[in-house]
């Protein structure tokens, strides 16, 4: 549920990780175990949201606020669906999960 949920996520305008959208009523205890896995196993990162860009980072760090990352971005856009010929022309409809790929490189690109 929460490996399939990652590119929902990722595709909103969330500043976090959201438990209830992948089920109503969700709270962090009732996916804690999926995601430790999930990370333990190198599917996917975890990126911690600071409240203030300072040094140290993990001193400014909002604890509860993350958002979760593949590995990939052609894994994010495998599991979207997403055809070569999309992402290369472009499309209207397209255009939203743009930010969510680019956020994807980005984070792939930093950890490399």
């Amino acid at each position: 549920m929460v490996w399939d949920g990652i590119p929902s996520q990722l595709a909103k305008e969330n500043k976090k990780f959201i438990y209830s959208v992948l089920r109503e009523g969700a709270r962090a205890k009732d996916f804690e175990l999926a995601i430790q896995w999930l990370l333990d196993c190198g599917l996917c990162h975890k990126v911690g949201r600071v409240k203030k860009g300072a040094v140290p980072l993990k001193a400014y760090q909002d604890i509860p606020a993350f958002k979760l990352y593949l590995v990939d971005v052609g894994l994010l856009s495998a599991m979207g669906d997403l055809d070569a010929w999309t992402l290369l022309k472009g499309n209207d409809i397209f255009a939203e999960f743009k930010g969510a790929l680019t956020e994807q490189y980005v984070c792939q690109q930093i950890l490399a």
